[in-house]
């Protein structure tokens, strides 16, 4: 079905004028269709439009498509630095709508013990991944949903990120107790197991472009600069935690409460590892996908109340909280 769409709009066999046009349509720079292309009219869908520039790589107008020219920004670069925020916003609301965000959950149902954690962060630096879209007008596209188009962290991204805050503050290897009983297995065989730990998606409004120039050795001079996608310091995004002790079903309330406690302070001390100093991002070595040590959001838990009358304790997260 992609390769039936783009057969559709083949940009690469427009001719050059028709071609210079069609990028700053497609990116929302210009109004007015190209005079010889009249059916890309058709698609009103941003990023359907996206998907028709990325053609434009096996093109000689490839690096305008990108980011247009050093005294004039187009293509990509334009459409990231001036619509896609609105665009994303949008779809934001539509997952709302739909009951598709994240929330925390009813923890009534769960067993004793249970307890949720969520939070909005604000990025210090870019987050940075790598997705799998068979085609993209940049070379390293930022991971998105697939149906809505926003940019993303995967519950398997966080359970990769946190489990590896984990084992470097603690200096724990992979089969460490502690490590398999919050993180899990690998189930690929009849010792595998889940963990404690469920993960949710977190999704961002705001798309931004960083450029690594790598330099020639002999000249000191840029090479051909290679551009990524990322979602840019200052976005915001929520993030959602399920503890859910299913191991202690039928234990005693005194042995499940030593567990869990001791479990939320590993899990509060490998969160706050892994926003404000490992990250969670791909280039995290070299300081991406941090964030900023201020965070506003709540921790759930599951307890055994004095009565059926009172609420679940919770706790609220306040600034340096």
């Amino acid at each position: 079905m992609n390769h039936e769409f783009h057969a559709c709009y083949p940009f690469a066999l427009q001719d050059s004028v028709t071609q210079a046009f069609a990028i700053e349509w497609l990116s929302g720079k210009l109004s007015n269709l190209p005079h010889q292309w009249q059916e890309i009219g058709d698609i009103q869908d941003p990023l359907q439009r996206i998907a028709i520039l990325s053609q434009a790589i096996a093109t000689p107008y490839k690096e305008q498509a990108r980011v247009g020219t050093r005294k004039d920004p187009g293509g990509f670069r334009y459409w990231v630095e001036h619509e896609s925020h609105a665009f994303l916003q949008t779809r934001l609301a539509q997952m709302g709508h739909l009951g598709l965000l994240p929330t925390l959950p009813d923890l009534v149902a769960l067993p004793t013990g249970s307890f949720a954690v969520h939070f909005t962060f604000t990025l210090r630096t870019p987050y940075i991944s790598q997705d799998d879209v068979g085609l993209h007008i940049l070379d390293n596209p930022v991971r998105k949903d697939r149906v809505f188009g926003l940019p993303m962290v995967a519950s398997t991204g966080w359970k990769g990120a946190l489990r590896a805050a984990l084992r470097e503050a603690n200096g724990w290897d992979d089969d460490h107790p502690d490590l398999l009983r919050l993180c899990g297995d690998a189930r690929d065989d009849e010792t595998g197991h889940a963990g404690r730990l469920y993960f949710y998606p977190t999704f961002f409004t705001r798309l931004g472009l960083e450029v690594i120039n790598p330099h020639d050795r002999q000249s000191n001079a840029g090479k051909q600069p290679i551009y990524f996608e990322c979602v840019p310091a200052g976005a915001q995004g929520d993030f959602t935690l399920l503890y859910l002790p299913f191991d202690l079903i039928g234990k005693g309330e005194a042995e499940i409460k030593q567990q869990a406690l001791a479990d939320l302070h590993l899990v509060a001390e490998g969160l706050k590892e892994m926003f404000l100093t490992y990250g969670f991002s791909a280039k995290r070595s070299s300081g991406y996908g941090v964030a900023e040590d201020e965070i506003a959001g709540l921790v759930k838990t599951r307890a055994k109340p004095k009565s059926n009358n009172k609420p679940w304790p919770t706790c609220t997260l306040s600034p340096r909280g």
